[in-house]
């Protein structure tokens, strides 16, 4: 009879292995790349994009996409334009002019962009 720590170096069935794997998205040279889902409890800025990269179809957006679409905690617009910004910031979205001059506008970045400071 094996005692408990045999029985744990055992490996384990085929059905729990099946379970852990992750399914990955086939992503080649020419596809845009894909920001890794988000959960809940995740950063809202990362929530924020994960949808916009992921799921929002249209090259720019507006705060008033943002607002309507986006995560539920980011539906006010003091705090939309701040992760907006944030994500400008770090090359995510691009500042595009507008008509109307309380309307923003951003350019998603989905392909690779240039290293900061060059």
């Amino acid at each position: 009879m094996a005692n408990l720590f045999e029985r744990l170096q055992e490996k384990q069935p085929q059905y729990l292995e099946k379970e852990r794997q992750v399914e990955t998205i086939p992503r080649g040279p020419l596809l845009q790349p894909v920001v890794p889902p988000t959960d809940s409890k995740a950063p809202l800025i990362e929530q924020t994009l994960d949808w916009i990269i992921n799921r929002w179809p249209q090259p720019a957006i507006r705060v008033r996409d943002i607002l309507r679409f986006g995560p539920a905690a980011a539906r006010n617009r003091k705090s939309a334009v701040a992760l907006a910004e944030n994500l400008a910031a770090h090359g995510w979205l691009q500042p595009l002019a507008t008509r109307q001059h309380n309307m923003k506008m951003w350019q998603v970045v989905r392909g690779p962009s240039a290293p900061h400071g060059s």
